[in-house]
Order: structure tokens, then C-alpha cells, then sequence
């Protein structure tokens, strides 16, 4: 099992249509998908239509410390690709831990335990999830705060979408890179930071466009190999605009 967060410390760049457009795709591919929505503001849990819905969600699960089945969601979620024959002979699912922490009482509760930054990590280390689930995709808080930082810890990769302007590409590389020293400098044991891939997104077939990109690919050489640019690019398309209709109800075309 891989777990992976999708983070940003800007927001309106992405973030979640990403996380819940590669949630679909794996599923698509005959993997087992877990998402998270661990954003106060609960846009992912909004992407989809559910099947089984459960009373509790990310609150539940935080303060239970274990990510069972009745914090998790089940996704009604149909195969992207329109042709029978087409489709993957391992059928993969897709369910989701909703966020429920929108009145602040989560982030409270988590900055009063000492255990707060690997509270996420633990839950999602249950045998339920192990047993369940080939991938968990976590939609992280879009600033920095606790639940942010608890979603860093508890992935092997993280994701990162930079849009290819000049105030997001400045605030991602300042930002990025103040937020990688802020978690670094705390004394956990055990823990090394996860690597980090930016995908440049939204991009347009423009000169601007193409160059602000290579100036962001350029600036990750002053990272130190903490973060590499992907070379594969999300285009500035319609269609995800209207993914939030029809992500997992229906084909992409």
C-alpha cells in the first residue's frame, strides 16, 4: 500500500480536481483507492456521489485513532472507459473518508495531543486499510496548519499542482520550500520526508505559458533534490472543469 498527499500552500490551484481525477483513473486501472478529505473545507467529499454513506468521517477517524469502516464512504463508481471490452478484468473501487471537520473543533482537538502529527499515519496504518486498499490519496489542507502537516506525515509520496503564473510559480517555490523546512525541523524519530513531484497545471499553448514552466523547472535546482518538476503536464482543459459533475459517475471524454 502507498499513501500519497496531495499538497499546496496556495489555494485554488487544483488541488483537490487532481486528487479526485487520479482517484478515478487508478480505480479505473483495477486498484483498490482509499481518498481522504482532510480539508476543513470538505470540496472533495463533494466531488461524488455516494453509495454507502457513513455517520462519521475524518473527525471519527482522528480521534479514534484507527480508520475502520464506519468512518469510510463508499463511491458509486463506474468505469471511464465507454467500451465493455475496454475495461480492466480486476474491477477496482473507490471509497472515501469524508471531511467533517469544517467548525475548527478537529484542528483543536489535534494541536492538545502530543501525538499530533502522526495521528493521520497511525490511523491509516490500520489492518483495515491494509487489507483494503492498494492506494490512499490524501486532499490536504490548502495552508499550513495541523491537519496539514499530519497529512505530510502520514505519506510515502507527496503531489504538489503549481500553475504556470508568475504569483502561483513565486508563491510555490517560497512557500514549498518554507514548508519543507518547517516539517524537517521537527524532532520526530523515525521520520524522513517524503519525496515531493510538482506537476505543472493548467498549462496553455502560449509563449508565456511554456516559459513561465521552464523558469519553474528551473527554479527546483536551487531545492536540492527535495522536489522534481514531473515532465508530464495537466493542460488547461474544459473537461476538468465539469469533472466535478461526472468524475465518477461517468466517461471522461
Amino acid at each position: 500500500m502507498i499513501t500519497v498527499a496531495v499538497v499546496s500552500t496556495k489555494g485554488g490551484v487544483g488541488k483537490t480536481t487532481l486528487c479526485a481525477n487520479l482517484g478515478v483513473l487508478l480505480a479505473d486501472l483495477g486498484m483498490r483507492v482509499l481518498l481522504v478529505d482532510a480539508d476543513v473545507q470538505p470540496s472533495l467529499s463533494r466531488y461524488f456521489e455516494i453509495g454507502h454513506g457513513t455517520q462519521n468521517g475524518l473527525s471519527g477517524m482522528v480521534r479514534e485513532g484507527n480508520a475502520t469502516a464506519e468512518f469510510i464512504s463508499s463511491v458509486v463508481f463506474t468505469s471511464l472507459r465507454k467500451s465493455q471490452s475496454q475495461r480492466p478484468k480486476v474491477h477496482g473501487k473507490l471509497d472515501i473518508i469524508r471531511s467533517d471537520a469544517h467548525d475548527g473543533a478537529l484542528q483543536e482537538y489535534l494541536a492538545n495531543r502530543s501525538d499530533k502529527e502522526v495521528r493521520i499515519k497511525k490511523a491509516l496504518q490500520s489492518p483495515h486499510v491494509k487489507e483494503n486498499y492498494d492506494v490512499v490519496l490524501i486532499d490536504s489542507q490548502g495552508a499550513k496548519g495541523v491537519l496539514q502537516k499530519s497529512a505530510i506525515f502520514a505519506s510515502d509520496l507527496l503531489i504538489s499542482p503549481i500553475c504556470p503564473d508568475v504569483l502561483s510559480s513565486r508563491e510555490f517555490t517560497l512557500g514549498t520550500m518554507e514548508m519543507l523546512d518547517d516539517v524537517e525541523s521537527l524532532p520526530l524519530k523515525d521520520f524522513n520526508m517524503p519525496p515531493m513531484k510538482a506537476v505543472i497545471y493548467r498549462t496553455e499553448n502560449t509563449v508565456d505559458s511554456r516559459a513561465i514552466a521552464q523558469v519553474i523547472r528551473e527554479s527546483f535546482m536551487t531545492m536540492r533534490g527535495r522536489v522534481t518538476v514531473l515532465n508530464a503536464t495537466v493542460p488547461h482543459s474544459v473537461s476538468y472543469k465539469k469533472s466535478r459533475n461526472f468524475t465518477a459517475t461517468g466517461p471522461l471524454d
